[in-house]
């Protein structure tokens, strides 16, 4: 079955303005679209739940978004706890840093082995000594009694099609999702004369 990408439930982006406001208010800024897809994303026989990703250049003009946020629809429903689903935007939204430029990257995780590594030879390395340290202290975070503060933009991203005028005169549209942004900004880029519009269905 084909992804599809929709329109996500407003509980997304509520969640992305209270973790922005409660441990990221270096993303307060930005502009980030949501979005749910359709299953989660396997990689490397795992389901990844969520991702986020940075809209390049070429895709500025039709998307005024910094950044695209999309999280697995049947896991945010049905699958995960609302503390799960806090940890989970938290966990994407620490893949942005901003640098002294204001130039968003996406970086990787700061803890990364294999369990069966760990089993065989115990904490061997000072970032792995650090998480241990880190989870003897974690706690429950607490919940939000007052409404998150922002100054950019975090709203769910409606489903959007592109028009474009080919080479041979005939209008194209093309149903742009996030998993398909580079190749579609390509494909215009190549192909297009004119750009004629950008609307929401």
């Amino acid at each position: 079955m084909a992804v599809e990408w929709k329109e996500a439930d407003p509980s997304v982006e509520t969640i992305v303005k209270q973790m922005i406001s409660q441990y990221h208010r270096d993303l307060l800024p930005l502009s980030i679209g949501v979005l749910y897809r359709s299953e989660p994303q396997a990689s490397a026989g795992r389901d990844v739940l969520a991702n986020i990703s940075k809209v390049n250049a070429k895709l500025k003009p039709f998307l005024d978004y910094d950044l695209i946020l999309w999280v697995s629809k049947p896991d945010w429903e049905g699958r995960l706890t609302e503390n799960q689903r806090m940890a989970l935007i938290d966990h994407e939204l620490c893949h942005v840093e901003i640098d002294g430029d204001d130039q968003i990257t996406i970086i990787h995780h700061d803890i990364e082995e294999f369990r069966e590594v760990i089993a065989r030879w115990g904490l061997w390395s000072k970032d792995l000594v650090r998480s241990e340290q880190v989870l003897k202290h974690a706690t429950q975070g607490e919940l939000f009694a007052t409404a998150p503060e922002t100054t950019g933009k975090v709203e769910t991203i409606p489903e959007m099609v592109i028009s474009h005028i080919k080479p041979d005169g005939q209008t194209e549209s093309v149903e742009l999702g996030p998993g398909e942004f580079d190749r579609v900004a390509n494909k215009l880029i190549k192909s297009t004369r004119r750009m004629s519009h950008v609307r929401a269905d």
